[in-house]
């Protein structure tokens, strides 16, 4: 997947860091997480692999983040030194978790029935809702209506919170305009 541009930056001022520091690897004295909704402190460690104790340089760094991104279940992943001494860093490790998706609706349609859209998506409540799942998703939309001759088809995607407690579940709404024939 392609990081930002910021993303980039952050990893090149860490890295940089990193090699300014004298040793090439240094010992992480403390984490701190910022961010996590539905998993613990803990569980993000256990994703991240990162423990105090642990002795990393700048390459390990970006290679756990890309190892993480390819997991799939963050849309972010940042990690910044918040203290250095000469025992070690602190670092904070920001996470922004994909939501679970609890819910699909579909809005707009009146020429094709809600199930048989709903047959053409490979999504299904409670799995992890990606932005590539809801772009696939779209595209099977328009896909299954351009194959019924609606060339004209308009797809839209909304997240809106569910109706549970849990901030983390998340409704997906796909607002179809599917113009004439």
């Amino acid at each position: 997947m392609k990081f930002s541009f910021y993303k980039y930056i952050i990893l090149t001022v860490i890295t940089l860091l990193f090699s300014q520091s004298g040793p090439s690897e240094v010992e992480i004295s403390s984490i701190s997480i910022e961010g996590n909704n539905r998993f613990s402190s803990e569980d993000v460690n256990r994703h991240i692999k990162l423990y105090p104790g642990m002795k990393i340089s700048g390459e390990d760094i970006q290679t756990i983040i890309k190892r993480v991104w390819t997991k799939n279940i963050y849309r972010d992943i940042q990690i910044y030194i918040e203290n250095e001494t000469i025992e070690g860093i602190d670092l904070l490790i920001k996470v922004d978790e994909f939501p679970i998706l609890s819910r699909i609706k579909l809005l707009g349609n009146s020429k094709i029935k809600s199930k048989k859209i709903l047959n053409k998506l490979d999504l299904i409540n409670g799995q992890v809702l990606s932005d590539i799942d809801i772009s696939n998703s779209m595209n099977s939309i328009k896909n299954y209506y351009k194959s019924k001759h609606y060339h004209n088809i308009q797809v839209n995607s909304e997240i809106l919170n569910s109706e549970s407690d849990n901030n983390w579940e998340k409704e997906l709404v796909f607002n179809i305009n599917e113009g004439k024939k």
